[in-house]
C-alpha cells in the first residue's frame, strides 16, 4: 500500500523479500494500490494507529500465494456480495452453518469491518461537527447583530421621525437598518466561502494520507456554498427586522423631542434592606441597569455563557483524552509476542534471560463463540495468570479486578449484548 511504500522508501523495481513457512521468497514491486477494506490499515483491534514502518498490505496473484505458502487451490477467507434487499442476518446464519464443518473462526458485515468503522465514525463526527459549531457562531453573530443595530435605532431616533415625516413607510426605514444585517451576512459568507475552498484542498490531502485514499477529492460544492450563503443571510435578515422593530414605535412628532427617560422606581433587591445597605454605589448602580435593561442583560448572559461552555468543553475533551489515554491505553508492558502455535510455559525462560527483561508473563488466547439463552457472541477468550501484573483488569468504576478463583470475567460490552448478569451460566464454544 502507499503508506508502507512511502515510509519504506519503496519504488517499482524493488526487491521485497518475506518469509512464509519457513521460506524466503523474493518479490518485485510493480506499483502501489489500496482498497476499501485497507483504507485504515491496522495489524488488529488492539492498535490504536496505523504503522505504516512496521505493518503494510501487500497484493500478491492468488495462484502465487498459494504456490509459495504449499497450499495450492486453497483459501482462507470468503468475500460475498448480497443482492439488493436480502436478509443480511439469515445469509450469515446459512453461511455459518456451511463453514462450520472448515472451523470458521470468524464473520463479520462490512459495518463491523476496521477500515469501515473507522471511516464512518470520523464522517459522522465530522457531519456533527458541520452542524453544531456553525449554528453557535451564527447565533453569537445574530446576537451581536441584534444589540448593535438596536442601540442604532435609538441613537438615530431623530433622523427616523423625520424620514417619516418626508413619506418614508415603516417597512423602508426597517429594511434599511436591516441591509445593514444581511450586507454583514453576505460578505461574512462571502469570506467564509472563500477561506473554506482553501482549506477543503489542505483538508482534503490531510484525509487522503491519513485514511490511505487513492487521490485527493476536489472541487466546488455549489449546493453548500449556495446553502451557506442562504443560512447567513437570512440568519442576518432576522436580526436586523427584530433589531430595528422599534422603528415602528417612533412617531416624527415625538421624535423631535429628547426620548423621554424611563421610569425609574426601586427594583426589587431594594425591599432587601439588609442586603442592600451592604452593597456599594458601584454595586447599586450595575444592579439597577441590569434589571431595568432586562432583554439586553438576557442577550450578554448568553453571550457569556457560550463563550464560557466552550472553553470549557474543549479544555474538557483535552483533559478527557489525556485520560483515556492514561488509564485505558496505557499499556504495563513494552513487548507483545505471538506464536504461530502453542508453546510450553518452560519456554518462556529464555525470554526471561535477555538483557533488559525485567517479567514475562504467558497469555494463551482462543477464538471462541459465546452462547446464552439463544443469543451469540463471537469473542476472544484469555487465559492469563491469576497474578498478572502486566494485563490490567477494571471494573466499570474504574477500581482493578482480580481473577476469580472460579468462573470468568466478561467484558461490559459483551455482557449487554447477551443481557448477562453475575451468575448466569454460559456455553463457550471454541472456534479452533
Amino acid at each position: 500500500d502507499p503508506q508502507y511504500a512511502a515510509a519504506n522508501k519503496l519504488s517499482p523495481g524493488d526487491t521485497v523479500t518475506i518469509v512464509a513457512e519457513g521460506r524466503q521468497v523474493s518479490l518485485t514491486v510493480v506499483g502501489t494500490a489500496t482498497a476499501p477494506e485497507f483504507i485504515y490499515p491496522m495489524k488488529d483491534q488492539a492498535s490504536l494507529i496505523p504503522e505504516p514502518g512496521n505493518f503494510g498490505i501487500f497484493m500478491v496473484p492468488h495462484n502465487q500465494v498459494q504456490q509459495i505458502l504449499n497450499l495450492s487451490g486453497q483459501i482462507n477467507q470468503v468475500v460475498i456480495k448480497l443482492s439488493p434487499g436480502a436478509d443480511e442476518k439469515n445469509v450469515a446464519k446459512q453461511i455459518d452453518g456451511i463453514l462450520e464443518p472448515y472451523g470458521m473462526l470468524a464473520s463479520y458485515p462490512r459495518k463491523q469491518q476496521l477500515s469501515d468503522a473507522v471511516m464512518s465514525g470520523e464522517m459522522d463526527q465530522l457531519r456533527i461537527m458541520s452542524r453544531f459549531l456553525p449554528s453557535i457562531f451564527l447565533i453569537i453573530a445574530a446576537l451581536i447583530e441584534f444589540v448593535m443595530l438596536g442601540r442604532l435605532v435609538k441613537s438615530q431616533r431623530s433622523q427616523i421621525g423625520t424620514m417619516k415625516a418626508m413619506g418614508y413607510n415603516n417597512f423602508q426605514i426597517m429594511w434599511h437598518y436591516t441591509s445593514y444585517a444581511v450586507l454583514v451576512g453576505f460578505l461574512g459568507a462571502l469570506l467564509g466561502s472563500l477561506a473554506g475552498i482553501l482549506l477543503a484542498s489542505s483538508l482534503s490531502n490531510l484525509y487522503a494520507y491519513y485514511f490511505n485514499l487513492p487521490q485527493v477529492v476536489s472541487g466546488i460544492s455549489s449546493q453548500a456554498l449556495l446553502y451557506g450563503f442562504a443560512l447567513s443571510i437570512s440568519v442576518g435578515a432576522v436580526a436586523g427586522l427584530t433589531a430595528s422593530r422599534g422603528v415602528l414605535a417612533i412617531q416624527p412628532a415625538e421624535s423631535m423631542q429628547a426620548e423621554a427617560p424611563r421610569g425609574a422606581g426601586k427594583i426589587f433587591l431594594e425591599s432587601w434592606v439588609w442586603f442592600w445597605r451592604r452593597l456599594d454605589t458601584t454595586w447599586k448602580m450595575g444592579l439597577r441597569t441590569i434589571i431595568r435593561n432586562r432583554l439586553r442583560s438576557a442577550i450578554t448572559l448568553l453571550g457569556v455563557i457560550f463563550a464560557t461552555s466552550m472553553l470549557i468543553v474543549a479544555f474538557f475533551y483535552q483533559d478527557t483524552v489525556d485520560v483515556m489515554i492514561a488509564e485505558f491505553f496505557t499499556q504495563k508492558y513494552d513487548y507483545f509476542v505471538r506464536f504461530t502455535e502453542p508453546i510450553k510455559e518452560t519456554d518462556l525462560l529464555g525470554i526471561t534471560r535477555l538483557d533488559g527483561v525485567t517479567k514475562a508473563e504467558p497469555v494463551f488466547e482462543v477464538p471462541v463463540k459465546v452462547h446464552y439463552a439463544g443469543r451469540s457472541q463471537e469473542e476472544l477468550l484469555v487465559g492469563l495468570p491469576h497474578d498478572t501484573a502486566m494485563q490490567k483488569l477494571t471494573s466499570k468504576i474504574g477500581t482493578p479486578l482480580r481473577l476469580p478463583d472460579t468462573g470468568l470475567l466478561i467484558s461490559s460490552s459483551t455482557a449487554r449484548k447477551l443481557q448477562l448478569k453475575v451468575g448466569d451460566e454460559i456455553e463457550v464454544e471454541t472456534l479452533l
